[in-house]
């Protein structure tokens, strides 16, 4: 029997995922609200499992590593959908609002990160500003990066939910991924108009190349060979 695929361990983090959601929908209130974020930071450790066995096993692939990103984004989005089902139904609608307003903004910049990966032709799994940000050692757009992970706040929720703050919570951390949308915007413009300007470069370098060895237009070629005789 060979070694267990790393998609196996994938599809584990989205029964986790699952089961989240259902607890965050099917309990109203606190219960609800602890339950689905224990489960939200199982899934979050779980993640890590097909990586290591991709790596361990050589079995790490561009196709792996998107559906991995994808299965990320999903989990991402059923709990904060979770929390703004919780929420309402307790009749804290201002409060489902602005998780709501959050979610939209981690959408957005998730988007925007993965038009920006097929454009160049990258596997899909939204780290490349991240990866710019640590690069750089930007030390504020490096911590809104990692405030945004969900490594973070899946823990920090399942501490402000136990400590009675998930509305507390649900407002921090709109106000943090605002910041980092703007963050992600900004520097994905930069780092396209950058790529756009080094194409164009490389496309103006090739050009006067094939002009240096442009052959000569045929009259001359004959004018030469008349000129020999």
């Amino acid at each position: 029997m060979g070694p267990v695929p790393p998609v196996v361990a994938t599809f584990g983090t989205a029964a986790i995922s699952i089961a989240m959601f259902c607890a965050l929908v099917g309990l109203p209130g606190y219960q609800g609200q602890i339950w689905g974020a224990l489960l939200f930071h199982a899934a979050s450790v779980f993640d890590g499992v097909d990586g290591e066995i991709a790596r361990i096993t050589f079995r790490s692939s561009r196709l792996g590593a998107t559906i991995d990103s994808l299965v990320d984004l999903a989990t991402n989005i059923a709990f904060f959908l979770g929390l703004i089902s919780n929420f309402h139904q307790i009749g804290e609608w201002k409060v489902a609002l602005v998780a709501l307003v959050g979610l939209s903004f981690l959408s957005i910049g998730k988007l925007l990160l993965g038009c920006f990966a097929v454009a160049n032709r990258e596997p899909v799994t939204f780290n490349v500003v991240k990866d710019h940000f640590a690069r750089r050692r930007n030390g504020l757009k490096t911590v809104l990066t990692y405030l945004t992970m969900r490594d973070f706040y899946a823990l920090a929720a399942v501490v402000l939910i136990a400590a009675g703050l998930g509305k507390a919570g649900i407002y921090m951390f709109t106000t943090i991924v605002a910041g980092w949308l703007i963050a992600v915007t900004v520097t994905l413009w930069k780092m396209q108009a950058k790529m756009g300007a080094a194409w164009l470069a490389v496309g103006q370098m090739t050009g006067q190349e094939t002009c240096a060895i442009d052959p000569l237009p045929t009259s001359q070629l004959s004018a030469d060979a008349s000129n020999l005789h």
